[in-house]
């Protein structure tokens, strides 16, 4: 994961910056349905069980930076300067127009995945 050191060293000083923040993205992956049974809770004698990976899980953050970990790959192979800090993004550029290209690249890369 990113620290602020790391964002610090990245970046260059003519450097424009773009985040973004992928709302609920952990509800983008799903469990094997064989493995949801190890992800029950009983409330009120009525038993609950996850079907996506959920936030309160302790290996949530691993999880998902393991899943992410290929988008990020690919996005490197786009050209896109990419730093991740679990589901907040910052995408790094010296021109403003470029910064918006490869904003709209990175959501068209992140759509075209969800497809498969």
């Amino acid at each position: 994961m990113e620290t602020a050191d790391t964002v610090r060293q990245a970046a260059r000083p003519q450097d424009f910056m773009c985040t973004l923040e992928l709302n609920d993205a952990y509800f983008q992956i799903l469990f094997h349905p064989s493995s949801r049974k190890y992800l029950r809770i009983i409330h009120d004698n009525r038993q609950y069980q996850f079907k996506v990976l959920c936030i309160d899980l302790s290996t949530a953050p691993q999880v998902f930076m393991r899943v992410f970990a290929l988008v990020s790959f690919g996005t490197h192979r786009i050209c896109i300067r990419l730093l991740r800090y679990l589901d907040d993004w910052l995408i790094l550029t010296d021109l403003v127009a470029t910064l918006l290209q490869l904003r709209d690249r990175l959501l068209a890369f992140c759509q075209d995945l969800g497809s498969w």
